[in-house]
């Protein structure tokens, strides 16, 4: 099932400013992304740490403002993966955790009795 990609939200709806602490990332079509905080190109690898070290961020085409963060996220953890350098090992929870924040407890994979086992909301 296909579904509609959401505009970027980096302001806030009511007040139209910008939202604070939150880093912009910019997706050029030559594939580069531009950090928009410290003014320039960073890799994915810069993504990554930013990831683990709990940084705010959204990542935004920077043509179309399409919010593309899942599909940074995913493409990190695929090359990880693909890469012989597991960032989860089998059994680990926090493979269950970021799946789930990733696809959403209402995504057609994440049956029912999955959220409950993990504590998710319903």
């Amino acid at each position: 099932m296909a579904t509609a990609r959401k505009k970027a939200a980096t302001t806030n709806e009511q007040t139209g400013e910008a939202r604070p602490g939150l880093r912009v990332l910019k997706k050029y079509p030559n594939r580069r992304l531009y950090d928009t905080q410290t003014s320039s190109y960073i890799t994915l690898a810069d993504v990554k740490r930013m990831v683990l070290d709990g940084v705010d961020f959204e990542v935004h085409d920077a043509k179309t403002q399409e919010d593309l963060t899942r599909s940074i996220l995913l493409q990190i953890i695929l090359e990880e993966e693909t890469g012989g350098v597991p960032m989860f090992s089998t059994g680990d929870r926090r493979r269950a955790d970021v799946l789930h924040q990733l696809a959403g407890p209402d995504h057609p994979f994440l049956r029912p009795c999955d959220a409950g086992r993990h504590g998710w909301a319903a």
